[in-house]
């Protein structure tokens, strides 16, 4: 079955719909801002379970 131009339309918009998002989500990983933010998070949380498995929760 064939489509209308308007199911086409449709169609199209939803595509471009879903890459501007996927585009917005890879922009938003490889932001240099972003990695630094994340790495700097992983230190931090890393540095607190040392301090907890020697000092212990408190």
């Amino acid at each position: 079955m064939s489509k209308n131009a308007d199911e086409l339309r449709a169609d199209i918009a939803q595509t471009r719909e879903g890459l501007r998002n996927d585009v917005d989500a890879i922009v938003d990983k490889a932001s240099p801002t972003r990695i630094a933010h994340r790495q700097s998070e992983k230190f931090k949380n890393s540095v607190t379970k040392v301090k907890e498995s020697v000092m212990g929760r408190g």
